[in-house]
């Protein structure tokens, strides 16, 4: 878009289907340059036999690390900027939605994997206290014991 000095949404036209005849030529016409037959080699951008438009794959690294906090965050705004271009994108253009590898995944697998861990502590610790009661018969051993697993 940048290189042909537009802006999204392209509008290249006010009639919707001269909107799309000239869209799809300016797709086809770019997917025939080195550059375009790059993507479209790759599959992220789509032509039917017809040389419809029918999709493509916009790819872009985010500052993301493994043990980054605030993924939701990250996760959040970017759902919030796909919310956006698709209300103003054209009608058949207004699906976008955003994926990754595994990064969104994550976040509610480590989300659990937090709740489980306070999870077991709340059951191990009781039950730790009531063994030791058991077996010490002294509730005042026992408490110093379970302070000490706690500490």
């Amino acid at each position: 878009g940048e290189s042909l000095n537009l802006t999204f949404p392209f509008i290249l036209d006010n009639n919707e289907l001269v909107q799309k005849q000239k869209y799809t030529e300016l797709i086809t016409n770019w997917t025939s340059t080195p550059e375009g037959k790059k993507y479209s080699s790759f599959g992220q951008v789509g032509v039917d036999h017809n040389d419809e438009f029918k999709f493509c794959f916009i790819e872009f690294k985010i500052p993301y690390g493994k043990f980054m906090s605030g993924k939701g965050d990250v996760f959040d705004y970017w759902q919030d900027t796909v919310n956006e271009f698709n209300e103003i994108a054209p009608e058949g253009v207004n699906k976008a939605y955003q994926t990754s590898t595994f990064a969104w995944a994550w976040i509610a697998t480590e989300d659990s994997f937090v709740v489980s861990a306070l999870q077991g502590v709340a059951i191990a610790i009781p039950l730790a206290f009531l063994c030791l009661i058991l077996s010490t018969q002294n509730w005042i051993i026992s408490l110093y014991a379970t302070s000490a697993i706690v500490a």
